[in-house]
């Protein structure tokens, strides 16, 4: 099974730019199952990775310490850059979000398993990102009220 999963990684990303979103779905799927046999501390190295393919698999995230990490940066990066032009308010959340973060991890799992990709070239992973974000935009990051998750913070474990 583990086989046919780098296999499968391997087929979408050796579509390139030709990849649709259904594909890059399919890829962040299988991606988050061959993570599932990793051991836990291997999958620590992919915390950013996890959750992106957790969000393009659910309708929301609602346990994921890297997520309320992500809503935390995205929360200071507009409060930090709220006098700042348009373009350079972009660039903050785009870092807050994670996506160079996702893209190291994505980069390191792929060598890790011996996969070959073109993802370095910014044409490919320009198209990667766009469907990406079409699949996460309507998946909310939510998480109940602070008193709560302070309460039940032992359930929040790792994606």
């Amino acid at each position: 099974m583990e086989r046919d999963l780098l296999l499968k990684i391997q087929k979408i990303l050796n579509r390139g730019t030709e990849v649709s979103e259904d594909e890059v779905r399919s890829l962040m799927i299988l991606v988050r199952k061959r993570l599932e046999f990793e051991a836990d501390a291997t999958r620590s190295q992919y915390l950013t990775l996890n959750l992106f393919c957790n969000w393009a698999a659910h309708t929301k995230i609602t346990q994921s310490i890297t997520g309320l990490r992500v809503l935390a940066r995205i929360n200071d990066a507009l409060v930090k850059s709220k006098n700042s032009p348009g373009a350079e308010v972009q660039a903050d959340v785009s870092r807050a979000i994670g996506f160079d973060v996702l893209r190291s991890e994505f980069g390191l799992f792929l060598h890790t398993f011996g996969i070959k990709h073109k993802l370095s070239d910014k044409r490919i992973w320009a198209v990667f990102l766009a469907h990406l974000i079409e699949i996460i935009q309507d998946v909310p990051l939510a998480f109940p009220p602070v008193s709560k998750l302070q309460k039940g913070a032992e359930q929040f474990t790792m994606e």
